[in-house]
C-alpha cells in the first residue's frame, strides 16, 4: 500500500514539475535582455524589431534608398524596453522633399543622409562610386558639376550636373586603380571620366 501511495504522489507531482520546467515564460521572438540582442524584423525599410536570433537572412537583397520605414534615415532605432525588442522613433523629421543639409559634406565619410539623399557625392561617390578624395588622391580632377555625357559619343546630351572623376584632357588626368578613363577617342587632349 505504501508502495502505491508514494506511486500516486509521483504520478502526480511528476506533471506539475515537467509542466513547471518547460513551460518558461515565452516572449517569443521579441524577448530582449539588452539592445545588442535586437534586430529589425524586415530586410528593407523595417517597421518592427526582433530578437537576433529571429534575424531574416538579407543576403543578396536590394533596397531602394528611399526614407519610408520607422527606422530608414535616422527617424527611430531599436531599442529593448521591459524585455521587448521596439522601434523607438527618434525627433528626427525627414522631408523628402527638402533633404537635411549634411554640414559635414566634404570630410571625406559617407554619412547617412549624405547617402541617403546623393547630397554629398564628394564624400558617397560620383559616377562609379569614385569619391573626391580617391580621385584626386590618383591625380584626377574632381569636378561637382560635369558633363554626364563626357567619354560618350552622342548627338544629345541633358544638361544636368554630374559629380565626377575627370581624366584624361591637356593635364592629363589620371583615374583610380581599377578604374578606366572613358574616352570617345574622336579629339587630342579630349577630356574622359573615370568608370
Amino acid at each position: 500500500m505504501k508502495k502505491l501511495g508514494f506511486l500516486a504522489v509521483i504520478l502526480l507531482i511528476l506533471p506539475i514539475l515537467i509542466v513547471g520546467c518547460t513551460n518558461q515564460i515565452d516572449l517569443g521572438k521579441t524577448f530582449c535582455n539588452e539592445e545588442s540582442d535586437c534586430v529589425a524584423e524586415q530586410c528593407c525599410h523595417p517597421t518592427s524589431a526582433v530578437n537576433k536570433n529571429f534575424a531574416p537572412d538579407c543576403r543578396g537583397l536590394s533596397c531602394s534608398e528611399v526614407c519610408l520605414g520607422p527606422l530608414d534615415c535616422g527617424t527611430g532605432e531599436i531599442k529593448c524596453i521591459n524585455s521587448i525588442c521596439t522601434i523607438k522613433p527618434s525627433n528626427v523629421i525627414i522631408n523628402p522633399e527638402n533633404p537635411p543639409i549634411e554640414p559635414k559634406c566634404g570630410d571625406n565619410t559617407c554619412d547617412l543622409n549624405e547617402k541617403q539623399y546623393g547630397s554629398c557625392p564628394k564624400d558617397c561617390g560620383g559616377v562609379a562610386r569614385i569619391t573626391k578624395k580617391q580621385c584626386e588622391i590618383s591625380g584626377g580632377n574632381w569636378n561637382d558639376c560635369g558633363s554626364p555625357c563626357l567619354g560618350v559619343t552622342t548627338h544629345y546630351c541633358i544638361q544636368v550636373c554630374s559629380a565626377q572623376c575627370e581624366c584624361g584632357g591637356a593635364a592629363d588626368w589620371k583615374c583610380p586603380y581599377g578604374f578606366t578613363c572613358r574616352l570617345t577617342g574622336n579629339y587630342i587632349d579630349e577630356l574622359g571620366v573615370c568608370v
